[in-house]
């Protein structure tokens, strides 16, 4: 179950990383201004980060299974309407999409590996899923540029979306909520709205969860600043 995960991790690192190498592709051929190219590279981040807490509330209410093959398969459309795209407009929704629909993968990740592994090894295993995770970065860089050399980036995107499909398939086949034979409390069950907000603001309130929220920003904004204006 866990490889499901090792490959949609891979295709949230993935595909965030792609525009540092489309990016000279994409002004050529649509004649995109650097405006538009950043509108496009940040419709990913933005919307991926303002469903961090809704899905947070989704997998309360819903589990990780529907949570995180509902969303992927919009990460896959998103995926062929970029190849399809025409215009910036349609690219910066088709980013949008994609986004949207890998919010959930890490979320979904971590509430399964705390189902089904013993407390002491999330850490581990959590670290390696985001290890093998950022191997998309590096897939997005030489990898990529020399399929786009060899096919156009349409066809990449074709080929990626193709590839991201099967990943969602596995994704549905091979997910589970929790272990057979498990009743996993739900706490959204008993709790209304109200309810889940006071203990999102207990969580912000919690030591430690304000400065990882400043690392985290820090090093998204380098990743993405990098991302795209540092690639060819």
């Amino acid at each position: 179950m866990m490889a499901a995960f090792y490959g949609l991790g891979f295709a949230n690192i993935f595909l965030r990383s792609t525009m540092g190498v489309l990016a000279p592709e994409l002004a050529a051929e649509l004649s995109l201004s650097p405006q538009m190219l950043g509108a496009i590279a940040s419709g990913y981040f933005v919307s991926y980060a303002l469903l961090q807490i809704p899905t947070g509330i989704l997998l309360d209410r819903f589990g990780p299974w529907l949570v995180v093959n509902a969303m992927f398969l919009l990460t896959v459309i998103g995926i062929w309407l970029f190849a399809a795209s025409q215009t910036g407009e349609m690219m910066l929704l088709a980013r949008v999409l994609m986004g949207m629909g890998c919010a959930g993968v890490f979320a979904c990740a971590f509430v399964v590996i705390s189902r089904f592994f013993p407390s002491e090894r999330f850490t581990s295993v959590g670290g390696f899923l985001n290890s093998f995770g950022m191997l998309g970065t590096l897939c997005a860089t030489v990898p990529l540029a020399a399929l786009v050399v060899w096919g156009g980036w349409r066809a990449a995107f074709v080929l990626v979306g193709l590839l991201m499909a099967c990943v969602s398939l596995w994704s549905i086949l091979m997910v589970r909520d929790a272990p057979s034979g498990t009743r996993v409390a739900n706490p959204a069950a008993v709790e209304d709205t109200r309810s889940l907000l006071r203990g999102l603001w207990r969580v912000c309130r919690t030591r430690g969860v304000l400065p990882l929220a400043g690392a985290g920003f820090a090093l998204a904004a380098g990743n993405t600043l990098l991302g795209i204006w540092g690639g060819p």
